[in-house]
């Protein structure tokens, strides 16, 4: 079972979300961008920032990469934490942590990204959404929670209102962990 918590603070002190968020530096810190939603927030990663990111699309489609989500390597970069911080409450993406790299953090998300039905037919799963993700998680059983977030710590969506954030951990922290 998803542990779900919601932390007290908002989202106007940067450094608070971002300590709150990483265990105090502790964890990575990454976003999923969604790109069909707001593709502002994918492209100025790269553009304004100089940030890491890599589509989930196994493509070089401009049309798939123009609407698909990106895996954005945030860590200590809290300019563009604040910069997504802004675009709270229009279900642009998701924030997660983990202690894994980036190439770990990005073949999980694939992984997830890509589904299969009883039929066999894959499809693409809106994970990267927070109204799917806040519907999805609680419907999981653990085995099913242990091969969702594999080595991602926390998924971190935004509330209903957009006022707050909810943060999803499928196990605690073990003690003395940090990132690489």
């Amino acid at each position: 079972m998803t542990q779900r918590t919601t932390p007290t603070q908002t989202f106007d002190d940067t450094a608070a979300v971002y300590a709150d968020l990483t265990k105090g530096g502790r964890l990575n810190l990454y976003g999923v961008a969604d790109s069909g939603r707001d593709a502002w927030l994918a492209t100025v990663a790269f553009d304004s920032f100089a940030l890491k990111r890599v589509s989930l699309f196994d493509s070089d489609d401009p049309e798939l990469l123009d609407a698909g989500p990106y895996l954005v390597e945030i860590n200590d970069h809290q300019d563009y934490l604040t910069t997504w911080l802004t675009e709270i409450g229009k279900s642009a993406g998701i924030l997660l942590t983990s202690t894994a790299d980036f190439t770990t953090v990005h073949q999980q998300l694939v992984a997830n990204f890509h589904g299969c039905d009883d039929l066999d037919r894959t499809f693409f799963f809106r994970f990267y959404d927070p109204r799917v993700l806040r519907d999805f998680l609680p419907t999981c059983n653990t085995d099913e929670l242990d091969d969702f977030f594999g080595p991602i710590h926390s998924l971190v969506v935004e509330n209903e209102r957009g006022d707050s954030y909810l943060r999803y951990q499928a196990k605690p922290l073990a003690e003395g962990v940090n990132h690489g």
